[in-house]
């Protein structure tokens, strides 16, 4: 180990360059071993493939969406800009993956720095910096082909250059939003921040040069933001809330299903140890982060509460960051008492962590390419039985957009937008009865003739059956039955 300077309260206050070495070490062994488990680089989401082919799109024609803009179905303009960058070195879906494992390196070591800041011996510093990376579904999360990851790492350096009052800060709040939406508000808390701190100061001259650049920053991303998506904001958002939820739900209901999600997602993911640490931000300029907290957590238990289990609760690991933030303060603390019981739980949820991986892990990873072979046998199944011009109507639209050369259309409007204008004025407003209604007249509107669904959907949303309501004949395909999908033929009602 190096050896660590002491200031004068005691604190060890030396670098952190021998265990970010070894972090980065080990990770790249581990995603060395983790694509060769795999059999090479695939994603557990469909939406990782949505990532590679709006990358794609933003240098060759987009057969799958032509009339949509290349990102438009992005949720994160900058890790889509990364993933096409990566994309002209590497096969784009191992680029994709090793930008995953880089946002895994980019949290650790940003933990790391926190505990050196802090004043905590290596050790320690350590062993928060594994609990952090191994709270929660490692392969399904942090390995999911999307943002979830950078947005976290983005989180914690937030923080980094907060607390070091960095130049840096303003143009990294600006590039936040960009990552995840949400950050838009932390970034302005931060900034706020700041900037009240410096009005206290008087430092004029200080303030103005970072509410400045983090305005100038903001806007043009803004600009390239619409230049290449076509909004200002991302439509993601809209699109699952209105084809998701509908608004017969009522608020109590909303808000019983949101707290049941939360409760979920700090239980059966182990999280709740960690959560606990929020109780130490509750003072000084920690509490920006924690009015963050409060406000993402009502926005997707009054908001968005049936899609806070989506994807492994990934928009929930945003918290993640604020919790180690509390552990590395709880352990800080100036009262032993508060140290000593705070390591505790830290060795707790380290154990706990480590434990649930060994048992995750294998059985995730088959999971993975459980889910590949699924989407890549609807690939060859479209391929072999619809013409190169005929449309298909698709909910899943990420690997087949990506792998197959043929005309989709969108029922949720990740990609197709005009589906989120009929999912909010019909299914979002009418439930059951408008669902039916919205696909009818996508149906009708994209001309498609072939219905492509997943079971699982078809089961939980009646997707078919809805459609049949309308007065649409669905008949099974006459093809060969597929893994994890089914294919019905249209016919519209008779005028």
């Amino acid at each position: 180990m190096t050896m660590e300077r002491i200031d004068a309260a005691g604190r060890h206050v030396g670098d952190t360059r021998v265990e970010a070495s070894i972090l980065v070490a080990v990770l790249g062994v581990a995603f060395g071993a983790y694509v060769t488990a795999l059999g090479g680089a695939m994603f557990r989401l469909d939406d990782a493939y949505i990532v590679l082919n709006n990358a794609q799109a933003l240098f060759a024609p987009d057969t799958a969406f032509p009339n949509t803009p290349a990102l438009y179905g992005s949720t994160s303009l900058v890790h889509t800009l990364l993933t096409a960058g990566v994309g002209w070195v590497l096969p784009p879906e191992l680029g994709l993956m090793l930008l995953a494992w880089v946002a895994v390196a980019l949290f650790g070591l940003s933990v790391l720095e926190l505990g050196r800041m802090a004043g905590l011996a290596a050790p320690l510093r350590v062993a928060i910096a594994i609990c952090a990376l191994t709270t929660g579904d490692f392969v399904r999360v942090h390995l999911n082909g999307l943002e979830t990851g950078l947005a976290m790492a983005v989180v914690t350096w937030l923080i980094v250059l907060h607390r070091r009052r960095s130049p840096a800060l303003p143009w990294l709040a600006a590039l936040a939003p960009f990552i995840r939406p949400e950050l838009l508000l932390l970034s302005g808390l931060i900034i706020g921040d700041v900037l009240w701190r410096a009005r206290v100061w008087r430092d004029f001259s200080a303030a103005l040069q970072i509410g400045a650049a983090f305005v100038v920053a903001l806007v043009a991303l803004l600009v390239l933001q619409f230049w290449i998506s076509g909004g200002l904001f991302p439509s993601t958002g809209d699109a699952k809330r209105y084809f998701f939820v509908t608004s017969d739900l009522g608020l109590e209901r909303e808000l019983r299903i949101g707290g049941m999600q939360l409760v979920a997602f700090l239980t059966q993911t182990q999280i709740l140890p960690q959560s606990l640490f929020l109780l130490f931000l509750f003072r000084g300029r920690n509490r920006s982060y924690l009015l963050f907290a409060m406000a993402l957590v009502a926005y997707f238990v009054y908001v968005q509460p049936l899609i806070m289990h989506q994807t492994y609760y990934r928009y929930l690991y945003l918290l993640v960051p604020l919790f180690c933030l509390g552990m590395v303060d709880a352990i800080a603390s100036e009262r032993k008492l508060v140290r000593d019981l705070s390591f505790a739980v830290v060795l707790g949820a380290l154990v706990l962590n480590v434990f649930n991986a060994v048992q995750r892990v294998p059985t995730n990873v088959a999971s993975v390419q459980d889910k590949y072979y699924a989407l890549t046998d609807v690939a060859d199944w479209i391929e072999r039985n619809t013409a190169p011009d005929e449309v298909v109507m698709i909910h899943d639209i990420g690997y087949l957009a990506y792998a197959v050369d043929r005309p989709f259309y969108d029922v949720v409007g990740l990609k197709s937008p005009a589906s989120v204008v009929l999912n909010r004025d019909l299914t979002f407003r009418s439930g059951k009865e408008g669902r039916g209604a919205a696909l009818a007249e996508m149906a009708h509107r994209s001309d498609a003739r072939l219905f492509v669904v997943s079971k699982a959907w078809d089961r939980n949303f009646g997707l078919i059956r809805s459609l049949e309501a309308q007065g649409w004949s669905a008949k099974a395909h006459p093809g060969r039955e597929m893994i994890e999908y089914m294919a019905f033929v249209l016919t519209p009602p008779a005028s």
